[in-house]
């Protein structure tokens, strides 16, 4: 389930097949190295407790708040 602040939450789904068929691509080539990088860097990285999405990602007002 999304959230309604990501970018990629609100994205057609035509978009969110399109990256994830791309990424599944470049795991396969890197032979898992790619996922495994991907891992390490997304544990250095502050998600959204509700879609797993980094929150740079997530549209917000000047004071800092989030978006409705």
């Amino acid at each position: 389930m999304g959230c309604r602040d990501c970018r990629f939450c609100t994205e057609p789904g035509i978009v969110q097949g399109g990256r994830s068929l791309a990424i599944g691509l470049f795991y396969l080539v890197t032979l898992g190295i790619g996922w495994v990088l991907a891992r390490m860097v997304r544990a250095l990285q502050s998600r959204c407790p509700q879609c797993e999405h980094r929150m740079k990602l997530h549209a917000r007002r000047m004071d800092g708040s989030f978006k409705d």
